[in-house]
């Protein structure tokens, strides 16, 4: 039976046990595989603001004659600014100061100004953007496409890759580790826009590999895991952190059922230990993630896993953590690459790190 299991895991997921050691990348997308979190980033994703139709008072001017449009499109930077100064809702106004708007040359009908008081996010329509397209459209790939034209347009622009990238560009740069590749995001597009934005990474010479070698019954290529799909349901009904780290849990339990009867060993990281020839497993989870609340229960939850008997034996969990400088500095483990190991974390060593991301990616060990 179990057997049975397995084999049901190897066709629905990695396609097949592996006698090797392998590295599982777990990558969170906004703000960590793309750069849509820094001061001037390259690649921005619509955020739509709407206009409040009903106000507190009729003595109010309307914005309809203000000349207010019914909607703004805004970045993800664009809100975090404006947020204090939205509307609550409907007949609940913010703030009634303009505010300005940042400098876009691709989004051409990008507003320089906006009256933050007036609109409010709507959660059911807010993020169209962030989920499939209709009629064939996908925005996941327009957002790379303006991406691109946006860095060049711009001088001063950050660029539009963010500080898991490399881990990315590792994973896909032979066929046999296409398939240990994992986008876990709040993000919902489908299979086919996955697939079609990583052909124009290919094409653009961004990553080496999409598709893994076939095998029968399987079908290797990276996994986009949306905390908004209908089958999310299965890391439970809590907040997004709590159910991201189940699903951590969750990627690791198949990933090691997958794999499990690894032959493959490394020295032992002791210095002492290696000198008697000791050796330990060396399958490998990496998880990036860079918002605050999600990276402490992803911590806790590899922490834990980390200093369970049947996962410290065969396993070694790395947490990057891509949010900013301060936000790495408040966290428990204050290093921007941990390593956990019998439940305790170490920063990881530049060698490391350099085995874990691609050589040809620069800053990959800032």
């Amino acid at each position: 039976m179990r057997g049975l299991f397995a084999l049901v895991l190897v066709c629905a997921l990695w396609g097949g046990i592996s006698a090797d050691a392998k590295t599982l990348y777990i990558l969170d997308f906004d703000g960590s595989v793309n750069n849509d979190h820094s001061d001037r980033p390259a690649w921005r994703t619509k955020w739509i603001l709407f206009r409040v139709r009903d106000l507190r008072s009729l003595l109010q001017r309307t914005p309809e004659e203000l000349e207010i449009p019914e909607t703004i499109d805004i970045s993800y930077g664009e809100y975090v600014r404006l947020r204090p100064y939205l509307a609550k809702g409907e007949a609940v106004l913010g703030d009634l100061r303009p505010q300005p708007l940042d400098e876009d040359p691709v989004w051409k009908n990008h507003p320089k100004t906006i009256v933050p008081g007036y609109f409010y996010i709507d959660p059911h329509h807010s993020f169209k953007f962030y989920r499939p397209g209709r009629k064939g459209k996908n925005y996941l790939l327009k957002d790379y496409q303006d991406a691109k034209k946006r860095h060049e347009l711009l001088p001063d622009s950050d660029g539009y890759w963010g500080p898991a990238f490399p881990l990315l560009k590792k994973a896909l740069s032979a066929p046999e580790t296409v398939g240990d590749l994992v986008i876990l995001t709040a993000r919902h597009h489908l299979r086919r826009e996955l697939r079609e934005f990583l052909a124009a990474l290919q094409a653009d010479g961004e990553v080496a590999h999409i598709v893994g070698p076939k095998r029968a019954g399987a079908r290797d290529e990276p996994r986009l895991v949306s905390m908004h799909a209908p089958e999310a349901l299965a890391y439970g009904r809590g907040n997004v952190a709590v159910r991201k780290a189940q699903a951590v849990i969750e990627l690791v339990r198949h990933f090691l059922e997958t794999n499990d009867g690894s032959e493959h060993l490394e020295l032992s990281a002791d210095p002492s230990a290696a000198a008697r020839g000791e050796h330990r497993p060396v399958h490998t989870v990496i998880v990036a993630e860079d918002t605050p609340a999600n990276i402490e229960a992803i911590r806790k939850a590899v922490e834990s896993l980390s200093s369970e008997l049947g996962f410290q034996s065969r396993m070694k969990f790395v947490l990057l953590n891509t949010g900013r400088e301060e936000v790495i500095q408040s966290s428990r483990w204050p290093y921007r690459w941990t390593v956990f190991h019998h439940g305790f974390g170490r920063p990881a060593t530049e060698s490391e790190i350099r085995g874990w991301t691609a050589s040809d990616c620069e800053g990959a060990l800032q």
